[in-house]
């Protein structure tokens, strides 16, 4: 890892200093001969894994929190030397372009409890569009304000964020695992505005086990005393809460305390009616979640439209996220018909082809 003398503050660094530091750093960790200054990190062959190594050694130098999620707006050397530069601290923005598109209108995709839009990379990686794509990021992964402790919140912000990009429908909205409660409830709010929502995609989304039938609560019980029971015999069991890789592949891991506010938000929250059309991709592999999302969302929607795609949860967004991201290619292709040509890839932000 390379240290400045005194680990001197952004602002004492001089842009060509800067470049310099941050040419053997890209070089080394993306294990390439020779890097340009105006090259894109993930272009370059950068991921989740190595985006955090990268984001540790900035931080470390610039004495300042970094996350690996600001890569997607500071993806090039000149980019990050004039972050390095400035003296304010280093704010994630809540809306994060993860595709370039040449046609509107974009579509907006966001996490899943307490994560970030980096867990999305192996996804985004693989959909289909002419449209750009959006990652909303939910306040306080950069702990600079508080995260919020309830979906409805979340959604405010989100919707906020929504419409200075885009003033009116259609809108087309995806949410990952919690995310999908969040971008259901911005859909409510678009609707009972009048505006128009394209299509609303829950990525295996389920509300606080409260508010689900008694039969999958005395499951979630039953799984629940079950790890307690192995662990108390020494066996090593999985972690409920997400982990840092899934059969190899690596993903970011939340803060404790973005794990913590989604939990109560997630505690908090009741879903209540929808009067459109959801799509929900499942996960064939069975888990926790109800075997039939139906029997969740059936009288909350007015259609439910289901997808089942292979894998488990975890899978979905690691190595199982091509299948995932066909379904997504789908959606978008069916919603932009004029538009939209199956097999066409486009340039991305944050990642190449």
């Amino acid at each position: 890892m390379l240290d400045l003398p005194n680990k001197p503050q952004p602002a004492n660094l001089q842009a060509p200093a800067t470049t310099e530091i941050l040419k053997p750093i890209w070089q080394r960790l993306l294990r390439i001969s020779t890097v340009g200054v105006d090259d894109n990190f993930f272009e370059l062959g950068g991921d989740p894994s190595s985006a955090v190594r990268l984001a540790s050694e900035i931080t470390n130098i610039a004495g300042r929190q970094f996350r690996p999620e600001m890569l997607y707006t500071a993806s090039t050397i000149n980019l990050l030397a004039e972050l390095l530069e400035s003296p304010d601290p280093f704010r994630l923005a809540p809306l994060i372009p993860l595709t370039i598109g040449s046609e509107e209108p974009p579509v907006f995709v966001t996490h899943g409890l307490g994560g970030s839009i980096m867990e999305l990379f192996h996804i985004i990686k693989h959909v289909r569009s002419r449209h750009p794509i959006y990652g909303l990021q939910a306040r306080g992964l950069d702990d600079l304000d508080r995260p919020f402790e309830h979906v409805e919140e979340i959604a405010d912000s989100h919707l906020e964020t929504i419409k200075k990009r885009q003033a009116h429908g259609p809108y087309h909205l995806i949410g990952d695992s919690f995310g999908g409660l969040v971008m259901l409830e911005v859909a409510r709010r678009l609707s009972e505005d009048g505006e128009r929502v394209g299509f609303v995609v829950l990525l295996d989304s389920y509300p606080d086990t409260r508010y689900m039938f008694l039969s999958q609560q005395l499951r979630l019980f039953a799984w629940r005393v079950g790890r307690r029971i192995l662990k108390s015999l020494g066996i090593k069991v999985p972690e409920s809460v997400t982990p840092d890789r899934a059969d190899g592949v690596w993903f970011p891991v939340p803060t404790a305390r973005m794990v913590d506010s989604g939990f109560r938000a997630l505690a908090s929250y009741r879903p209540r009616p929808y009067s459109g059309t959801v799509k929900f991709v499942k996960a064939a592999t069975r888990t926790v979640f109800p075997a039939n999302p139906r029997a969740v969302w059936d009288h909350l929607v007015d259609k439910l439209e289901v997808e089942t795609v292979p894998g488990h949860h975890l899978e979905l967004l690691t190595t199982l996220a091509e299948p995932l991201a066909e379904v997504l290619s789908g959606y978008i292709a069916d919603a932009f018909p004029p538009h939209i040509h199956r097999g066409e890839k486009v340039d991305q932000v944050g990642m190449s082809r």
